[in-house]
């Protein structure tokens, strides 16, 4: 073999690689997923996070795989006992240190799961076609709830205490408002069909939801209600003046231009409709011992089901809403029919359901310190309280400009909180004093959370790259060790072209790109 190739062997398997090649190298060209928090493809090696640490055969400690040279002859283990112990510690040492809500709790309080947060972000932006994907992507009836909603989101908002809740519910009513009154409501695309057939018994919220989100899937619905016009008790039990027919009517009417088919004054026997569709969703509201249909098991309150997944005892066959647990909320009975939808898909396909948030950070209710350093990102004035019927334009953008932006900017993207579900990490098994809560939000282009940073070094570098004449460098030592401009100078100063970059590169929500002007006092001046 060349002197200029090196072969080792990693979890087994022979590689050769050139000289000089780290460790991390070889590994990956293994096929071997080695994860890192501090690495880059370029600039050298840093070594910090220590995740990437790995096993070498007849050594006594683990060396990180970033910054260690391959040798000839090297026998390596990256995902060994020992490996995989040291990382856990490492990523709850770091999570230990972390302090900020990686989703927002508006949203993980709302039981269909809104992202309250980007909505916000939307209308504030002016950009309502935007702001109506964003809450249709979970709500199809943001006009209907957000004039019946009981506002579960709202008791979680972190301003609550302050100066008063963020009004969630009636911001989402003026997105579904505008789209009612403008009759350009967002109908979501179909994708190509499936082939795939699902009945749905009953025509009420559950139902309804369950519909909307099965035809996202591609599968055909076609929904049998016993009652003349669908809508269940949002029709029936909700008075007129509270929600007006009309209102609810154009809603459902999405439904309707996605394709789904409605049979109405029908009463249908299960066995027929299972015969006759590929899956069946029961969403028939409140249910006795008397009414439960044969074959199904009755269990606390309503239909036996399986938890979380909505399967009844028989296959194909699954149950919403109040045939499972009677006296439910609109917004539960939607978050009902969305969640059988995706098992139901599940079934059809095969295909792996995704849970919604497989690792969730969040700030202790306590701290105070947390929520007061947030309000600097929002506008400083108290809760709208409307002049009519519902938010103006000018009055949804006033509310929406309060909401703080808790949850992560990066959360779909952020490295540590998919490491942290990954590994299934205890985000409290080390609890000590934790990183300052400051924000810099001095720069137009980026806004650097210091609670949030792992001290990977990567901004550091970057701004390095770009040659900055400040740029960022490590203060302190140790545990105490943070990133920022040199002599405390702000990012405003300390970054003048490689903001951006810096942003993008960083791999949690410690720096993250701007969206819409700077609050507070500067912005009210």
């Amino acid at each position: 073999m060349s002197e200029d190739v090196i072969q080792l062997t990693v979890n087994g398997i022979s590689v050769s690689v050139p000289a000089g090649a780290t460790l991390l190298e070889a590994s990956r060209q293994a096929g071997a997923d080695v994860p890192t928090l501090c690495w880059l493809p370029r600039g050298g090696t840093w070594a910090s996070c220590l995740l990437c640490s790995v096993e070498i055969q007849g050594s006594r400690r683990l060396v990180p795989s970033c910054s260690s040279p391959a040798q000839a002859g090297q026998v390596v283990l990256t995902d060994s006992e020992v490996v995989q112990r040291h990382r856990r510690m490492a990523l709850e040492l770091l999570l230990s240190d972390h302090v900020g809500d990686c989703i927002a709790p508006c949203q993980s309080g709302c039981p269909a799961h809104l992202d309250v947060p980007a909505m916000n972000q939307a209308i504030l932006d002016g950009d309502f076609e935007q702001a109506g994907r964003i809450v249709k992507d979970t709500i199809p009836f943001p006009a209907t709830l957000g004039r019946i909603c009981p506002t579960p989101c709202e008791g979680r908002c972190r301003r609550k205490a302050e100066d008063g809740a963020l009004s969630v519910c009636l911001l989402k009513r003026y997105v579904g408002d505008r789209e009612v009154e403008l009759d350009t409501p967002y109908v979501p695309s179909v994708p190509a069909s499936t082939g795939k057939r699902v009945g749905i018994i009953g025509a009420g919220p559950a139902g309804l939801s369950a519909a909307y989100f099965l035809m996202r899937h591609g599968h055909a619905v076609e929904l049998f209600d016993d009652r003349p016009e669908p809508g269940g008790a949002l029709r029936y039990d909700v008075p007129d003046d509270v929600l007006p027919k009309d209102v609810l009517e154009a809603e459902i009417d999405v439904i309707r231009r996605m394709g789904a088919v409605f049979h109405h004054n029908m009463r249908v026997d299960l066995a027929e409709i299972r015969s006759s569709f590929d899956a069946v969703v029961l969403a028939v509201g409140t249910l006795t011992q008397n009414t439960l249909p044969n074959g199904l098991e009755w269990g606390n309150r309503g239909v036996k089901v399986q938890k979380g997944s909505g399967q009844t005892r028989l296959e194909g066959v699954f149950a919403a809403g109040g045939s499972v647990a009677p006296g439910k909320i609109s917004v539960r009975s939607l978050g009902d029919g969305h969640a059988v939808a995706d098992h139901v898909h599940s079934f059809l396909t095969g295909e792996k359901i995704v849970p919604f948030a497989p690792f969730n950070l969040e700030v202790d209710k306590s701290n105070t310190t947390f929520v007061k350093t947030r309000l600097q990102l929002s506008e400083s004035r108290p809760r709208v309280v409307p002049r009519h019927d519902g938010l103006s334009l000018e009055e949804a953008q006033q509310e929406a400009a309060r909401c703080m932006q808790c949850g992560c900017a990066k959360v779909e993207v952020c490295v540590l909180r998919s490491l942290a579900g990954r590994f299934g990490l205890d985000a409290a098994k080390f609890k000590g004093s934790t990183r300052p809560i400051q924000i810099d939000d001095t720069h137009d282009e980026i806004i650097f959370e210091e609670s949030k940073c792992t001290s990977c070094g990567i901004c550091v570098r970057v701004a390095a790259e770009h040659g900055e004449t400040l740029g960022l460098s490590f203060r302190g030592r140790g545990f105490d060790t943070r990133v920022g401009g040199p002599f405390g100078e702000p990012l405003a100063v300390a970054l003048k072209s490689a903001a951006r970059a810096c942003a993008e590169q960083c791999p949690t929500g410690a720096l993250y790109l701007r969206h819409g002007p700077r609050h507070g006092k500067e912005s009210e001046a």
